[in-house]
């Protein structure tokens, strides 16, 4: 093999590595995070929500968290029904 080939396969061999470093090093990350937020009706973190409040015509309920779940604001325990939503599929 003469030098010029050798030369030109070892720069497609770094453009390779340098493009699969960039694609999926550093820019994977980032694009799993985008797709763990797909199909999402709200943009937030489930940590970072300390109360919702949901009002109806009739009534308001406003809810707190506790710990790691949402606090029921009758009994002011922790509800088990209601917890933060969960971005498992």
């Amino acid at each position: 093999m003469r030098w010029q080939t050798t030369a030109a396969l070892a720069v497609i061999l770094i453009a390779l590595g340098a493009f699969y470093y960039v694609y999926e090093i550093r820019l994977g990350p980032e694009r799993e995070k985008t797709e763990g937020r797909k199909g999402r009706v709200f943009t937030v973190e489930p940590a970072d929500v300390a109360e919702v409040e949901l009002k109806r015509a009739d009534s308001t309920v406003k809810l707190k968290r506790a710990g790691r779940r949402l606090a029921d604001p009758r009994t002011g325990e922790r509800a088990r029904a209601i917890a933060a939503p969960s971005t498992r599929p």
